[in-house]
C-alpha cells in the first residue's frame, strides 16, 4: 500500500540534495528533479499543504520551460491551476489563466490528453465561476469527448464528477444529486476514496444548503474523518464550519463559535483562507448570526477558546456534539 509519509521520508531529502548539486554546478539530471518536485507537490496537495505545494510547482514548472519538456510542463501548469482554482475563481490571475490557456493549447498540440483534459476542467470550473457558463460549457464538452475517446473508469467518474458540479453551477440540483450519489457508489465500487469523498462534501454542501442537516450531517461525519485519516488539514477546517453552520441553524451558538474559532486558525496556520464568494459569504453571514444571538463579545470569547483547540480534538468536538 502507497505510503505518503513513507515516500515524503525519501523524495524530501533527495529533492534537497540534488537542489544542493544543482546550485554548486554538478551535473543534475534535472527532468528527474522536475518529476520529484511534482510528485511530493502532488502529495502536499492531498494533504492540504496548498501553499507549499505550489511553491513546489511554481520551480518544477520553470525547470520543465528551461529543459523543454512540453509534458512536465503542462502537467506542472495544470497542478498548479488546480490549487489555485480550489480558492474560487476570484484567485486565479488573470496571468495564471493565460498561463492555463497557452498550456491547452500545447496540450493539443503535444496530443497530451489527459492533460487536456484536466485542464480543460480547470478552465471550465474557473470560468463557471466568473459566470462566463458559455466558455465553460465548450472547455466541458471537449474534456467530456476526450474522456470518452479514452474509455477509462477512472476518468469517467472524473467526467461524471464533472456533470455533478456543473449541474450543481447551473442549478439542476435533482439532476447533481442523483449524479453525485452515482459519483460516491462508483467510487465505493472501485475503492477510489479521492473522488468519493469530494463528491459526499459537495453532496452534503448541497443537501446543507437546502436544509436537509441530517442528510448533510451524515455525509459530513464520513467526510471528516477521512479527511483526518489522510491528513488534509484544510479540507477539515472547511468540513468545522460546516459542522457549525448546522450548529447555528439548530441553535447552538457556543458550539458553532468553538467550531469556527479551530477552523480559522487552522486556515490561519495553514495560509489556506478560502476567496470562494459562496465560502466567504456563509462565514460572514455565520459570524452576524453568532453575533446576534450571543452579542459580538461572547462571540468573540468562544471563538478565541476554540483556537486553542488542536485540529484533532476539534473533529472529535464536532463528532460527539452531532451525535
Amino acid at each position: 500500500m502507497f505510503n505518503p509519509r513513507e515516500a515524503r521520508s525519501w523524495l524530501e531529502p533527495a529533492i534537497e540534495m540534488t537542489r544542493h548539486s544543482l546550485a554548486v554546478g554538478d551535473s543534475v539530471h534535472v527532468e528527474d528533479l522536475t518529476k520529484a518536485l511534482q510528485g511530493l507537490a502532488t502529495m502536499y496537495g492531498r494533504q492540504g499543504r496548498e501553499g507549499e505545494a505550489r511553491e513546489l510547482l511554481r520551480e518544477s514548472i520553470v525547470l520543465a520551460a528551461e529543459i523543454g519538456n512540453h509534458e512536465l510542463l503542462a502537467f506542472g501548469i495544470a497542478w498548479s491551476a488546480g490549487l489555485e482554482s480550489r480558492l474560487g475563481a476570484l484567485g486565479v490571475s488573470a496571468e495564471k489563466q493565460r498561463e492555463i490557456d497557452e498550456a491547452i493549447m500545447m496540450s493539443r498540440e503535444e496530443g497530451l490528453d489527459l492533460t487536456l483534459a484536466w485542464l480543460l476542467f480547470i478552465s471550465w470550473a474557473i470560468r463557471v465561476g466568473q459566470g462566463k457558463i458559455a466558455e465553460a460549457e465548450r472547455n466541458f464538452q471537449e474534456a467530456i469527448e476526450i474522456i470518452k475517446r479514452i474509455n477509462s473508469p477512472y476518468l469517467n467518474a472524473i467526467a461524471l464528477a464533472a456533470r455533478a458540479a456543473f449541474a450543481t453551477a447551473t442549478n439542476n440540483l435533482d439532476e447533481a444529486k442523483e449524479l453525485y450519489l452515482q459519483v460516491i457508489e462508483n467510487g465505493k465500487a472501485m475503492n477510489e476514496r479521492s473522488g468519493a469523498i469530494r463528491s459526499m462534501s459537495d453532496l452534503a454542501h448541497l443537501l446543507r444548503r437546502e436544509g436537509d442537516l441530517e442528510g448533510a450531517e451524515a455525509y459530513y461525519r464520513e467526510t471528516i474523518v477521512i479527511w483526518q485519516e489522510q491528513g488534509h488539514r484544510s479540507a477539515i477546517a472547511h468540513q468545522l464550519e460546516c459542522f457549525a453552520f448546522i450548529a447555528i441553524a439548530r441553535g447552538q451558538h457556543e458550539h458553532a463559535a468553538r467550531l469556527l474559532g479551530a477552523a480559522t486558525e487552522t486556515r490561519k496556520r495553514l495560509d489556506a483562507v478560502s476567496i470562494d464568494p459562496q465560502e466567504v459569504a456563509e462565514l460572514a453571514g455565520a459570524m452576524d448570526q453568532l453575533a446576534e444571538a450571543m452579542g459580538e463579545d461572547e462571540r468573540d470569547k468562544v471563538i478565541a477558546e476554540g483556537r486553542n483547540i488542536s485540529l484533532d480534538d476539534a473533529v472529535m468536538l464536532a463528532l460527539n456534539e452531532s451525535e
